[in-house]
């Protein structure tokens, strides 16, 4: 074998959170605009905790990406990527640091927020 690894596939995306539920994340790499069939979105390779539609998290936390056009996605990569914003050391850091909570409304609107 040559050292090298091969995979072949598609990463597991985490499935949409139910109207009047959340999931809780914690990112682990950096965000970025991808093309799909569905047009761009936003997506962060995540640490899946919790989310009532990913029943195999009973067994313990699940790697794989978020995927979203929602504008706490798109807000939250805008934001990471602003060096001069004034909350942007803050932000950095708990991305990296903390979980989050992905709350979904009954509206759809999807809100993002750190849990600890």
């Amino acid at each position: 074998m040559s050292g090298k690894e091969f995979s072949f596939g598609s990463k597991p995306r985490m499935k949409e959170v139910p109207p009047g539920t959340e999931a809780i994340l914690s990112f682990n790499g950096e965000g970025k605009v991808i093309d799909t069939d569905y047009g761009e979105k936003i997506s962060f390779p995540i640490t899946l905790i919790s989310h009532d539609s990913h029943p195999l998290l009973k067994d313990g936390p699940q790697n794989m990406d978020w995927e979203s056009k929602c504008s706490a996605a798109t807000q939250l990569l805008k934001d990471l990527a602003d060096e001069k914003g004034q909350y942007h050391k803050e932000l950095v850091k708990a991305y990296h640091n903390s979980k989050w909570q992905l709350t979904r409304f009954d509206t759809g609107a999807y809100f993002l927020s750190v849990v600890d």
